[in-house]
């Protein structure tokens, strides 16, 4: 039985009943036990073969990330594999809750629902296989309040309103999730081999952005270059996993560092004001946006230089 079927089954065996699940239940310290033995397991193996756990294949690394965060403790003490597991009763909770108030959309009423919290990038997932149909939800969500895992639910059960939609990526932006997700990440976040283009280091560039335009406010997120050499999207932002990614095509001796620092600038402005949700619609580029973006030292220098890179063939 591998974990998420003991997970499953632990759930099953409480009856849902989240008051049931504490880090003093026999079950779950075996869960624990058996997690921290997978993470000795896959650390000794790395080992025998000279490698680092950055360096796994991304599903091992997904893995690895999210057995590690399971296993730590909050302040409080409590584990985040408590969470995890009281998360996921509360979503069976709310389905069940669904099915018997009839919201299960028409498409999906006869099908049988497979839930899960897992270190995905998306903030959840959903596929259908025969008559199962199987979501996986972001870890990050397991510290949510019982109304965001319900909107959740809501939304991969057919209920797709922008209300559940706003509900559960308001709180994607939040410190909370954003601490989760540093955590699941940490592999990422301590291989810096992604900032190093052929020509600038992305770290030296926050490092001064940081540093002259935020007082230095933010730690480092994870910083990398795209794969393709895109002109329409120079760099992104993306708070679920506090990485900021650069279009390739900046990595290169004819454009000037300024530019680059300009869209650093751009992203950590997007970090630091976060999206505005207006009747389920996200908003990012706002006046208040536009007014700080215009602050940058050498904005008019920027934009000639980025018409002149958009337009060119």
């Amino acid at each position: 039985m591998d974990m998420q079927q003991q997970m499953d089954s632990f759930v099953n065996t409480t009856k849902l009943d989240t008051y049931k699940i504490s880090k003093n239940y026999p079950d779950l310290l075996q869960m624990h036990q058996d997690i921290l033995s997978l993470i000795k397991c896959t650390e000794q193996i790395c080992q025998e073969h000279d490698l680092s756990p950055s360096r796994l294949p991304d599903p091992s690394k997904l893995a690895y990330g999210w057995l590690r965060f399971l296993s730590t403790e909050k302040k409080n003490g409590d584990l985040n594999l408590e969470y995890h597991l009281k998360s996921l009763a509360l979503a069976y909770h709310y389905l069940s809750k669904a099915q018997n108030e009839q919201k299960i959309s028409s498409l999906r009423k006869k099908l049988s629902f497979h839930l899960t919290f897992y270190n995905t990038p998306a903030l959840f997932r959903a596929r259908q296989q025969g008559m199962d149909f199987f979501v996986t939800f972001h870890e990050g969500f397991i510290h949510a309040p019982p109304e965001v895992i319900e909107s959740l639910v809501l939304v991969v059960s057919g209920n797709d309103t922008a209300t559940h939609k706003a509900k559960f990526r308001t709180y994607a932006l939040t410190k909370a999730f954003s601490e989760n997700n540093q955590v699941l990440k940490f592999l990422d976040n301590h291989d810096n081999k992604t900032a190093m283009g052929r020509h600038y280091n992305l770290e030296n560039i926050f490092d001064r952005v940081n540093h002259e335009y935020f007082d230095n406010m933010f730690t480092q997120p994870r910083l990398e270059w795209s794969r393709t050499h895109s002109k329409r999207n120079l760099g992104a932002y993306r708070p679920d996993s506090n990485s900021l990614i650069f279009s390739k095509i900046l990595d290169n001796p004819k454009v000037p560092e300024f530019v680059l620092e300009f869209v650093m600038y751009h992203e950590l402005l997007h970090k630091q004001m976060g999206i505005k949700i207006v009747n389920g619609r996200s908003y990012s580029h706002t006046k208040k946006f536009r007014s700080a973006e215009r602050q940058f030292l050498r904005y008019d220098e920027v934009e000639k230089v980025l018409r002149s890179l958009v337009h060119k063939h």
